[in-house]
């Protein structure tokens, strides 16, 4: 069974893939033939720079006070001052915190008269369930 895939990555580079010289189980090989093989595969996977932007809004979920803030959010909208009370953060923690929620989406805000506002996103919940 043929074994060897190309692999263009957009950069003209030309990669082979042989599974020929390594030993792997029937129900592997099986399986990767089903689905076109490792170059069909391949193709499936995000380019690098969309890969960073999932890195990255995994990094933003990899702090214990930005946990917290969703939790918090998860249950009620707040202002910042409740927040800051709830947390033990200080003003520039919690902007710092609340910044990067609002951009990977998982919190966002409104107005109430000269009030700011968070409430979490069904992104931001669906990141805790």
């Amino acid at each position: 069974m043929l074994r060897t895939f190309d692999d263009r990555d957009g950069c003209m580079n030309k990669r082979k893939y042989d599974l020929s010289g390594i030993s792997i189980p029937a129900s592997v090989e099986t399986s990767l033939m089903r689905i076109g093989g490792v170059e069909a595969i391949l193709k499936t996977i995000p380019d690098d720079a969309h890969l960073q932007q999932e890195v990255e809004f995994h990094k933003a979920l990899a702090d214990t006070n930005r946990l917290k803030i969703l939790h918090i959010l998860a249950k009620t909208d707040c202002c910042p001052c409740v927040l800051k009370t709830m947390t033990g953060l200080t003003d520039s923690k919690l902007s710092y915190h609340l910044s990067k929620l609002e951009k990977y989406g998982m919190v966002e805000h409104f107005r109430d008269q000269n009030w700011r506002i968070y409430r979490i996103t069904s992104l931001g919940l669906n990141t805790i369930r």
